[in-house]
Order: structure tokens, then sequence, then C-alpha cells
């Protein structure tokens, strides 16, 4: 599959950096995937996707969503960005994934 550029994703839009708008270029030759992990409440991580969605204007393909884990997938220009959110532990997880939408993955 020929080279599409780079992925940008916002960070802040996933509390995941303070302050401006932190966007991250995923350049083609990239890794498979990326991960970035933080400590966050449940109910908070959940009320981040949908801010998320609504601060970065995409549409999230529902992955898991039962009382205790959350997994969405954003599609993005080169790949997709898997959030997760675990009540066990507290935590969400965003991963930047070369797994495109409709290519690789459904979504």
């Amino acid at each position: 599959m020929a080279c599409q550029g780079v992925a940008l994703f916002g960070l802040a839009a996933f509390g995941l950096s303070a302050g401006c708008l932190a966007l991250v270029a995923v350049p083609c030759n990239a890794a498979e995937s990326e991960e970035y992990a933080r400590s966050m409440d449940f109910d908070e991580c959940l009320r981040v996707i949908d801010s998320a969605a609504s601060q970065l204007g995409l549409a999230y393909a529902d992955i898991a969503d039962t009382d205790t884990l959350r997994v969405v997938r954003f599609p993005v220009s080169d790949g997709s960005v898997l959030v997760t959110c675990s009540r066990f532990d507290d935590t969400m997880v965003v991963t930047k994934t070369n797994e495109k939408c409709g290519d690789d993955v459904e979504c």
C-alpha cells in the first residue's frame, strides 16, 4: 500500500496534554502502533471520548461497550485511533494504529 502522508490526531482532545492542542504526526514509516496511557476515572474517560469526537469532528465505531470496558475506534487519514477506557484500573489508553477503517478492520 502506498504511503498517504501522515496521520494527525489531537492528543489534547483525549486529555493527554496540557495547554494548547498538541498534534502528533505519525510518519508513514512509523511502527505499526503507538500507545499513550494515563490514569483517568472511567466515567470521565467516557466523557472524553464524546468530547474528543466533537472537538475533532469525527465519528467513532464502538468496538466494546460494557459496564467495565469501553473501546472505540476513530478513523484517521492513514489508520485509526483506538481509545480504551477501563473501570478496572481507571485507565485511558489511546493507540494509533496503521489499520485503516474499511480496509483492514471494520468500523
